[in-house]
This record gives structure tokens, C-alpha cells and sequence, in this order.
């Protein structure tokens, strides 16, 4: 019973969070704008900080890629829709009810992805305010 117990605790130590920002994160901190050589990256609060800034610029980098598929879905939605409500063709029937209904489907559809997509854009932006306001403790 000891041993299972002692092999757990002994992995849970090596699989623990450490300490150290990597190289990586240092790099992304750098394209923030954010010099890194005269802060103390040895000090835990300094990480967290540091953590919180390229959590809040990975939030807002995804909210902000999820608005932008939203609002072009929404734009191709919407002017597809409007093409198709205003196709008069020749030949067609005066009251053509299936390309005025499918019109105003494709219509409404676009306008209720742009409806969708401001709660992301909105967001994105809280993101932004977040990370800026950490990003000048630092600069």
C-alpha cells in the first residue's frame, strides 16, 4: 500500500506546475511589447502576472477570430440572401414565392449570425482592456 501511495506523490511532483515562464511565452511577452530583461522573473507574482497577460491575449485572439467568422458568415448570408430576393428573371412568374421565401430564410440567417458574432466582438475587446491595463504595470 505504501508504494502505489509513494509512486503517486513522487509523479505528482514531476507533473507540477514550475516555476519558469519558457522561452516561448518570453517571446510572446516580447511581441506584446513587453521587455522582459529588466523584470525579476524569479518573483511568483511577477509569473502570475505575466501567466494572466498571455491568457488574456489567447482569450481575446480567440474571441476575436470566432467574431470575424460570425460577421462573414453573416456578410455572405446577407448579401446572398439579398441576391436572391432581388433575382428577376425574365421568364419568372410574377408571384415566384420559393426565391422570395428562401431569400428571406438566407436574410434572416445572416442577421442572426451578426447578432451572434457582437457578444464576441464585445468580449474581445474586454480582453484587450484586461491585457492593457496589466501590459502597462510592466512597460
Amino acid at each position: 500500500m505504501k508504494n502505489p501511495l509513494l509512486l503517486i506523490l513522487l509523479f505528482s511532483s514531476i507533473c507540477a506546475k514550475s516555476q519558469n515562464i519558457p522561452n516561448h511565452k518570453i517571446y510572446r511577452l516580447n511581441q506584446l511589447g513587453i521587455s522582459t530583461q529588466n523584470i525579476n522573473l524569479h518573483k511568483p507574482s511577477i509569473q502570475n502576472d505575466l501567466n494572466k497577460i498571455l491568457s488574456f491575449e489567447r482569450k481575446r485572439k480567440t474571441n476575436k477570430t470566432w467574431a470575424v467568422v460570425l460577421s462573414s458568415v453573416s456578410a455572405v448570408g446577407i448579401i446572398t440572401g439579398s441576391a436572391i430576393l432581388l433575382s428577376n428573371r425574365p421568364n419568372a412568374k410574377p408571384d415566384n414565392t420559393f426565391n422570395s421565401t428562401m431569400g428571406g430564410i438566407v436574410v434572416a440567417g445572416g442577421a442572426i449570425y451578426a447578432g451572434v458574432s457582437l457578444p464576441f466582438w464585445v468580449s474581445s475587446r474586454k480582453w484587450k482592456k484586461k491585457r492593457n491595463k496589466l501590459k502597462r504595470i510592466y512597460q
